[in-house]
């Protein structure tokens, strides 16, 4: 009986010590591209621009480009987390990571082939996408705190909007006149559940004993591959022509195997950056 009673005190106070080591934190930040890829799988670049000219009659192609760094993380990150120090100096922490105004990646296209000119003028953007990043933490603890954490990242959310216009000047040389044709194109991309990394390192101020303040550099390491999209709007010259497209011909397939035929809606899929490095601030409570 006086071993269980040693016991039980022991566990009672394990307890109430761990207890006191939960906590819960939120904070904002802001993050930019790093790394990952730069054009899609048709040559395009995802954030940039070009101009190509192609000569009707033998002369030499040309093409002026400028690529920059995309992300479809970048931007405005708002986070929220709790976590529980196993021993003084490690634990584990559960976090969202939503990105509340994420950028727009724009492209703008020019291509002239003959009589004809077509200019692109494409923006995508992933609209609040929802990251669960669980993760280890080590910390050196103290009112001055360094830690660090990395983990696993787990894309709860991360569609695509595109939105693209497309305008096609043809020259007509019995009329001397040029037609332009206006297209509107609206499509949603949805990805595969790919995880990734993510990790930070920070310093933490505690002014109380249940309330501290801190500041990180975060780094997440995702590229996430397309699953499917849909053809969401279409027009042309101002007018919706969506119901010209069959329920086949609006949905896409992106697959790691298949067969492409004349009427077939498969591609192959390819992977889009989601990858950035970061600034947070915020503040944390301890719960006990």
């Amino acid at each position: 009986m006086k071993k269980l009673i040693i016991t039980l005190v022991t566990l009672s106070a394990f307890a109430t010590a761990d207890a006191q080591k939960i906590y819960v934190r939120a904070g904002l930040g802001y993050a930019v591209p790093q790394g990952g890829q730069l054009y899609d799988m048709n040559g395009f670049p995802l954030n940039g621009k070009s101009n190509a000219v192609i000569p009707a009659t033998g002369g030499q192609y040309s093409e002026t480009f400028e690529v920059k760094k995309a992300s479809f993380a970048a931007g405005v990150h708002a986070t929220i987390a709790a976590g529980a120090m196993v021993t003084k100096h490690l634990g584990v922490e559960l976090m969202a990571d939503i990105g509340a105004a994420t950028k727009k990646t724009g492209t703008s296209l020019s291509q002239t082939d003959g009589l004809s000119t077509i200019t692109y003028d494409i923006n995508q953007q992933s609209k609040l996408p929802v990251l669960l990043i669980p993760s280890a933490v080590i910390q050196s603890g103290g009112k001055l705190n360094f830690y660090a954490r990395g983990g696993v990242v787990i894309p709860v959310k991360a569609t695509i909007d595109l939105e693209a216009t497309i305008i096609q000047d043809d020259y007509n040389i019995a009329t001397t006149n040029t037609v332009r044709t206006t297209y509107g194109i609206g499509e949603k991309y949805k990805t595969r559940m790919s995880p990734g990394f993510a990790g930070a390192m920070g310093v933490r101020i505690a002014p109380t004993k249940k309330i501290s303040v801190f500041g990180e550099i975060s780094l997440l390491s995702l590229n996430l591959y397309y699953k499917e999209s849909e053809v969401t709007t279409l027009t042309q010259n101002g007018m919706s022509v969506l119901n010209q497209l069959t329920p086949a011909e609006k949905t896409t397939k992106y697959e790691f195997e298949g067969t492409l035929t004349g009427t077939s809606n498969t591609m192959p899929t390819y992977s889009v950056p989601f990858s950035t490095i970061g600034v947070n601030v915020g503040v944390a409570f301890g719960l006990f």
